[in-house]
């Protein structure tokens, strides 16, 4: 059964998450990367699994 955490943010808190949410930034380098680097280990679980063969 999974356990459910409830999280009360203040009005401050929701602008800021609002505010960060309508105006995004690009992505810098490092989360290019980070994001180029886990789409590659996807691809690689991909054709493992596709390589895979059950008995």
């Amino acid at each position: 059964m999974k356990t459910i955490e409830t999280i009360k943010l203040s009005n401050k808190d929701i602008d800021l998450i609002m505010a960060e949410l309508e105006n995004t930034s690009e992505p810098n380098e490092a989360l290019k990367k980070l994001f180029d680097s886990s789409k590659n280990s996807k691809l690689e679980d991909d054709n493992k699994d596709a390589n895979s063969i059950e008995v």
